[in-house]
């Protein structure tokens, strides 16, 4: 069906030229995305954000969202404890850099990067919500890196309707215990982070899923994944000035 693709503030600039207007309409939203419908036609739509899904294709991604979402309601019906759990916070920094350290480091020294591979993944199946046969299915599996992240960030996505006639009203999609999920996804990995870096004496960089430290804590990092039965990916980058690192011919701001 064909529709009129618009921006945020075109979009809601027609939504309230419709409301001067006093015409009968109603709106559509799913996370970022926000549609117009007069009628049974739909007038306009957001522009979606431009995702990477690094060379897999679309039917492909939702065909894996679509699967994910029928196994994460087959862990709930075999595990009912699940409806019950919740992680709290130990810490709120979900990131931090060190530049006084960092800006310390001499150019040409290293620094040591221990990557939590396809993090959410593995929480996700730690925590229960993803059985074995998919953990195992699609952990190896680099064409699904982005994806695998995006399965859990999708469920805490918006989904209402706002129905404008003689008066407004709005119908929310309660998706409370979806929210949960990835709530307790992304605390729960960040309060491993934390525990991880808890006898870290020297960490340039942390952030969702990665850490950055010196040569002296790279045993101690190593041991405190192991031990949380954690695989990673680790690194050595190159400090080449006081903004950027390199690691076999690939630069990056620090």
């Amino acid at each position: 069906m064909a529709y009129n693709s618009l921006n945020i503030d075109d979009f809601n600039d027609l939504v309230k030229r419709f409301e001067s207007k006093n015409r009968c309409f109603t709106e559509r939203h799913f996370g970022n995305v926000k549609s117009v419908f007069y009628g049974n036609n739909v007038i306009a739509k957001t522009k979606p954000l431009s995702i990477d899904l690094t060379g897999l294709s679309s039917k492909s991604f939702n065909l894996f969202i679509l699967q994910f979402n029928k196994r994460l309601y087959r862990s709930f019906c075999k595990n009912p404890e699940l409806h019950d759990l919740i992680i709290h916070s130990k810490n709120n920094c979900f990131s931090a850099k060190n530049k006084e350290l960092f800006n310390a480091l001499p150019r040409g020294e290293d620094l040591y990067e221990f990557d939590i591979k396809s993090a959410y993944w593995q929480i996700g199946h730690k925590l229960g919500y993803i059985d074995k046969k998919t953990f195992d299915k699609y952990f190896m599996n680099d064409d699904y890196k982005m994806a695998k992240r995006l399965c859990f960030s999708f469920l805490a996505r918006e989904k209402k309707i706002v129905i404008h006639n003689e008066s407004k009203h709005e119908i929310r999609c309660e998706n409370a215990i979806l929210r949960q999920v990835y709530d307790n996804v992304r605390i729960e990995l960040n309060n491993i982070i934390h525990e991880v870096l808890k006898d870290c004496t020297v960490c340039y960089k942390y952030n969702t899923d990665a850490m950055f430290v010196d040569l002296f804590n790279t045993h101690k990092i190593s041991k405190a994944l192991q031990q949380f039965g954690l695989k990673y990916n680790f690194r050595v980058w190159e400090k080449i000035n006081d903004s950027e690192i390199k690691s076999c011919g690939k630069i990056k701001k620090f």
